[in-house]
């Protein structure tokens, strides 16, 4: 059967232990969740790992959880986290908590990223920290492309780094990436840049992008572009104490 998620407890025998741990936010995205749902298992179990997978139900009003219990009653492998109307952040953060992986894979329920392209990024994991996706061909109004494209310049010209598309949400990584990550929101952008700075190992591959033929999306595109204005004083603290930290650390003789 499948479980609610006790995000307070993530102790399990160790031999039960899942190589990957799937996380995925939803709000509001009872359309496009049963498809999520198959398409996902179909790729995992094709990989041939133990993986598990966790939704994490972000305030959803419209059914989507009842929908998702009723999907997954007897696959073992997924569980549910049911938080009060959080945020994106905030929800992704419960989600790697709860996550026993070895190996961390965050990608929305919208649809927008296919699940087919996880073994893409997967293929790099042997030699990188954290593999990110870009997203090819972008099917978002234009609006929205041209604030993003925007955004990632000048957070490159700010904080130099060579991070292409921060708003990726398909990312794969080592779960000792997990210390780059801010639970504040509007720090999520900048996940991938502050690991940069923290001398993680970063590939960036291409993936494919479609249309949200379900639903709409929950953020405006200037909030989330004020908001990630709003926290660089707290980028820049993070960046600047990795800095001092690796700038005074002495590495143990062998």
């Amino acid at each position: 059967m499948a479980a609610v998620v006790d995000i307070n407890n993530t102790s399990k025998p160790e031999a039960v232990l899942p190589l990957y741990s799937i996380i995925c936010p939803f709000y509001n995205e009872r359309d496009n969740l049963k498809e999520m749902y198959a398409r996902l298992t179909k790729t995992m179990r094709q990989l041939e790992s133990t993986y598990e997978i966790i939704f994490i139900n972000d305030g959803s009003d419209d059914g989507s959880e009842d929908l998702l219990h009723a999907l997954i009653r007897f696959d073992p492998l997924v569980q549910i986290a049911t938080l009060p109307r959080s945020g994106k952040t905030i929800a992704l953060d419960q989600g790697l908590r709860a996550a026993r992986g070895a190996f961390l894979i965050t990608i929305d329920s919208d649809l927008q990223n296919p699940p087919e392209e996880i073994p893409k990024l997967i293929s790099l994991l042997n030699r990188n920290d954290l593999v990110l996706g870009v997203r090819e061909n972008r099917k978002d109004p234009m609006v929205k492309k041209i604030v993003g494209a925007l955004a990632n310049a000048l957070r490159r010209a700010l904080l130099g780094d060579h991070i292409q598309d921060s708003g990726c949400a398909l990312r794969v990584f080592n779960r000792n990436v997990l210390s780059s990550f801010n639970a504040r929101e509007g720090m999520l952008r900048y996940f991938p840049a502050i690991a940069e700075r923290q001398g993680f190992r970063i590939a960036q591959v291409p993936v494919a992008h479609d249309y949200r033929r379900h639903g709409k999306s929950k953020y405006r595109t200037i909030t989330r572009l004020w908001v990630s204005l709003a926290v660089l004083p707290s980028v820049f603290k993070t960046i600047n104490s990795t800095h001092r930290s690796q700038k005074h650390f002495k590495a143990n003789p062998l």
